[in-house]
């Protein structure tokens, strides 16, 4: 399967989660560690908790962006510019965990 293959079947399944599920971030977050405990656990209460997690700290990410914007309404960059930048050490562990998954799922 092509690389760009599994990454469309990857976003499929995870839909706006996919880049905070499957990809890992050079700096530690409360996202990283969300991320960590969803790959953790095969229990899908807690997996479904851990989603809704992501969602709420997206939605926070949302409003700081927000109140640094009202703050400083001259700035033209994001209050957290040149924080997250993908890591160049990442493995694909996640990214063929999820895959297998999805294939049992298939089954």
């Amino acid at each position: 399967m092509a690389e760009e293959d599994k990454i469309k079947i990857l976003k499929d399944v995870h839909g706006e989660l996919y880049d905070d599920l499957v990809r890992e971030w050079s700096m530690r977050t409360i996202c990283e560690v969300l991320r960590e405990i969803y790959w953790l656990t095969k229990d899908q209460e807690i997996r479904d908790r851990v989603k809704e997690s992501m969602v709420m700290a997206k939605a926070m990410d949302r409003r700081l962006t927000e109140y640094y914007n009202e703050a400083h309404p001259e700035s033209e960059i994001r209050y957290d510019e040149g924080i997250w930048k993908p890591n160049p050490f990442k493995d694909q562990k996640r990214e063929e965990q999820a895959l297998r998954e999805l294939e049992e799922c298939e089954q």
